[in-house]
């Protein structure tokens, strides 16, 4: 599996590895969206 290099949209660094997040994770009742890409 290929990872995700870009830029974390929290902490802003660049070229770091990214996993996708539920900004209200499903466990509390969020949806699919809206989600963001930080770095791990």
């Amino acid at each position: 599996m290929k990872k995700k290099m870009g830029q974390c949209q929290l902490c802003e660094r660049e070229e770091v590895e990214l996993t996708l997040h539920h900004l209200t994770p499903r466990e509390e009742g969020g949806s699919h969206l809206p989600t963001v890409e930080l770095c791990i």
